[in-house]
């Protein structure tokens, strides 16, 4: 009785094309998937030192600049001069649109361990809230005063 199924050599080197290729975009999507996850998981841990960063520090000072550095992934900086010290804070991560309302020469007051700013511009005076979390982090208001 002969064998009803029957393969020849030019199927046989199809099939191996096809699993290659199969195994291929496998191995491809995988790694692909395996790179834009760690990615993702640096670019958050960076937005956090970031806001760690704003979060812990003091401010009372002056804004001497503010900028767009393009050759540093456009990052949105301002300058800002206190009584000994000039240090700049990036503001990329953040949704409170700071950057965006800020001028150089306002005044700036933020407390450690608050996501409370105040920018005073003339006689006008703002607040924000200092944020870049999804879903928005819990607002650390200002001590109570006894």
């Amino acid at each position: 009785m002969e064998n009803d199924y029957q393969t020849n050599p030019n199927q046989i080197k199809t099939m191996k094309k096809i699993w290659i290729i199969v195994l291929s975009i496998v191995v491809v999507l995988t790694l692909y998937f395996i790179i834009v996850h760690n990615d993702l998981k640096e670019m958050e841990r960076i937005e956090e030192g970031i806001f760690n960063n704003i979060l812990n520090r003091s401010i009372i000072g002056k804004v001497n600049d503010k900028y767009i550095d393009y050759e540093n992934h456009h990052m949105k900086l301002i300058s800002i001069v206190e009584i000994d010290d000039t240090f700049e804070l990036a503001l990329n991560f953040d949704r409170s649109k700071l950057f965006e309302r800020i001028c150089v020469n306002d005044s700036i007051i933020k407390k450690s361990n608050s996501n409370l700013v105040i920018i005073i511009s003339g006689s006008n005076k703002d607040t924000f809230y200092v944020d870049h979390m999804k879903p928005p982090r819990k607002i650390i208001p200002y001590p109570e005063r006894e």
